[in-house]
């Protein structure tokens, strides 16, 4: 189904070495043309990610499903290249990125637009299964009001975008697809949610006259931007994608909400926090973070904590915002040797 849904997308962008409309009927091509098939798809796909990165024509709700679709095509490219070594999966792969980088650098963003709503096209179908396999799981009832907004902004939005007819015609494919299958639909479900995580931070952060866009050089770890949507200027914090965590309110009670971490373009450590419910406790947080140092080469172990400060009101797109002192920043070459735990606490109480 994968080749069906990526064939669609190769043929649509006009790339050469797609598999053929009746590639389920046909005999499997030999490995090595196989090799090259995934290879061209691959490289497809990693010019729609420099593309968005480029261009920024979507959000962050469109760029971690666009991150997913292309992790999960480059796991059928590993697995298509049979007993390649590691190294020389890595050799390969960063040839497969390097060309990439060439043909996106010969598209404008006019043109880039084709592009990228053709590959909307087939993740927001990867989108939509998966939201019929979950269907009727038992999470539901107990997420936040903010999650099952999301969850319907997101349909309406895949509604929008293929139209009512073409909406409904994929919800009965994938319906009759899924109709008496044994399905985890916890499990989907739990693989579904970072996708209303991003699309719950995406509302919420506009509210205040920002979005959230990749770098536009890729960053690593820390891949996304706030930008203010009336100057189109990115604040100078990289962050991760929102994952969700618990924290104490004023109420001693664990209180889910979102948070992203980052770094200041001084290399500082940053932290967002975004409630589900702006009503919602915790009211106001205090940031710490303690480091644990091992011991090596006769020094003796440590543990130390730093304070955050809360960043400037108008340099924070979310509930709560900050940033921790340079001392806090580990050297590049040490970094990997710490542990750190992030701490949060009502400001009414001193952090543990």
């Amino acid at each position: 189904m994968l080749f069906n849904f990526r064939s669609c997308l190769m043929s649509a962008l006009a790339f050469s070495a797609i598999l053929p409309a009746s590639a389920q009927e046909a005999p499997p091509p030999p490995e090595e043309q196989q090799q090259a098939n995934t290879s061209e798809m691959l490289t497809n796909w990693l010019m729609i990610d420099v593309l968005d990165r480029n261009c920024r024509i979507f959000g962050l709700t469109d760029r971690v499903a666009l991150t997913r679709e292309i992790g999960a095509y480059t796991r059928v490219w590993r697995a298509s290249q049979g007993a390649a070594t590691p190294d020389a999966l890595l050799a390969n792969l960063t040839g497969l990125t390097e060309t990439a980088v060439e043909r996106a650098e010969e598209i404008n963003c006019d043109d880039a637009m084709n592009y990228l709503f053709q590959a909307r096209r087939e993740y927001f179908r990867s989108l939509l299964a998966q939201i019929v396999s979950a269907a009727g799981n038992e999470s539901w009832d107990s997420e936040p009001d903010a999650i099952k907004a999301s969850w319907q902004a997101l349909v309406n939005e895949i509604g929008g975008f293929f139209g009512g007819e073409e909406f409904n015609r994929l919800r009965s494919i994938f319906e009759a697809e899924v109709e008496g299958a044994d399905l985890d639909r916890e499990e989907l479900w739990s693989q579904l949610r970072p996708i209303l995580f991003a699309t719950h931070w995406q509302l919420s952060v506009a509210e205040d006259g920002f979005s959230v866009y990749p770098q536009r050089q890729a960053g690593g770890q820390f891949n996304y931007v706030f930008t203010r949507n009336e100057t189109e200027e990115d604040l100078p914090y990289s962050i991760t994608a929102p994952t969700e965590i618990a924290v104490s309110g004023e109420d001693g009670q664990p209180h889910a909400l979102l948070s992203a971490t980052g770094k200041s373009d001084d290399d500082r450590v940053v932290v967002f926090l975004q409630k589900y419910d702006s009503s919602a406790q915790p009211n106001e947080l205090n940031a710490g973070m303690l480091v644990q140092q091992p011991a090596q080469a006769g020094i003796a172990p440590s543990l130390r904590s730093f304070d955050a400060e809360p960043l400037p009101e108008a340099d924070c797109p979310t509930d709560f915002c900050f940033i921790f002192p340079a001392e806090a920043t580990p050297p590049t070459d040490n970094a990997q040797n710490r542990a750190i735990q992030l701490v949060f606490t009502p400001a009414t109480e001193e952090a543990e």
